[in-house]
């Protein structure tokens, strides 16, 4: 176990982490990949560990609650892209049964904070961003499939229009049992809410391989190194993660269009499908750490957003770095 935060930041403990990470729906393990929905999203971060009398943003003292005083709390800055498309990537009108066109752009603030001695944590997040052509989605996704030799995306003028996002976006988890450095349960919730995303979810989490504990921080997680007992006694990491979840979301608007309701040739309106409220899903994968380097490949299945419209699955590969 970590030994206090003097001991965080001894010579050989890592104190900064970069993590890039990809999630495609046409990354999948059962070789069904798809380019639809939820089809595409990228995010690079750069986390660094705070030292105990680092001098705080006036936005962070109220913002960003810290889990208790012996905590381990891990700052960073970042920004990603997210975006949806209809199954049909062909047509150029509007298609009203099905998911829309839309992208956004943010960048986060955030601060991931674990108690290492009451096993608990809280991860809190501050987007803001915009959502519509400025999120340049439509670029990214030409790009990429010119880049592969796919024919390239037709109906992006139909993407959602323009709307700013600011989004506060909260965890917390605890720990449930564990047995050694080989086996752990977590349960934890989520709450975001915003101009982007409103929904809460309860999931539980299930890690079991060779690692170092959860709470001992997130830099741990995903680093090899170091001088605690934990760390040189797992010079590798290599374990699973199951993680099934339900949720209840309110309002999305990467799926609605508020500005107005789309019509065909003769004026008829064109009404989406009304979105799903109550959501199931299942994350699945594995991680591996080797001295600075970190490793993960995580495949989410999903129910569908949309009513009438099928499940859906996307992969995440994620690789980080820490010095």
């Amino acid at each position: 176990m970590m030994t206090g935060a003097n001991g965080l930041f001894a010579q050989d403990n890592p104190t900064h982490l970069f993590r890039g990470y990809w999630d495609n729906d046409f990354f999948n393990i059962r070789g069904r990949g798809t380019d639809e929905a939820y089809t595409n999203g990228f995010r690079f971060d750069l986390f660094h560990l705070q030292k105990p009398k680092a001098k705080k943003f006036i936005i962070d003292r109220f913002l960003f609650p810290k889990a208790g005083d012996s905590s381990v709390n891990v700052r960073g800055w970042g920004f990603g892209q997210m975006m949806m498309t209809p199954r049909d990537l062909n047509k150029t009108d509007y298609q009203p049964g099905d998911y829309p066109y839309a992208g956004a752009l943010v960048g986060i603030h955030s601060l991931y904070s674990y108690n290492p001695k009451k096993k608990y944590s809280l991860q809190t997040e501050l987007m803001a961003g915009v959502r519509g052509p400025e999120a340049f989605a439509a670029q990214t996704q030409t790009f990429i499939h010119k880049l592969i030799g796919n024919s390239p995306p037709r109906g992006w003028n139909n993407q959602l229009g323009t709307k700013m996002i600011l989004n506060a976006n909260f965890t917390v988890e605890k720990q449930l049992t564990h047995y050694r450095n080989v086996g752990e349960m977590i349960v934890g919730g989520q709450a975001f809410a915003g101009t982007l995303f409103n929904f809460a979810s309860a999931y539980a989490t299930f890690r079991i391989g060779k690692m170092t504990p959860y709470f001992n921080g997130y830099l741990s997680q995903h680093s090899s190194i170091g001088s605690s007992t934990s760390q040189r006694r797992n010079r590798l990491q290599a374990y699973l993660i199951i993680r099934p979840s339900a949720g209840f979301t309110i309002n999305n608007d990467m799926l609605t269009k508020e500005t107005h309701t789309p019509t065909d040739a003769h004026g008829s309106v064109q009404s989406s499908p009304p979105i799903e409220h109550w959501n199931l899903s299942i994350d699945y994968g594995a991680v591996i750490t080797s001295g600075h380097v970190g490793f993960s490949f995580i495949q989410k299945s999903m129910s569908a957003m949309l009513k009438g419209l099928p499940r859906h699955e996307v992969g995440n590969v994620s690789l980080y770095y820490t010095w």
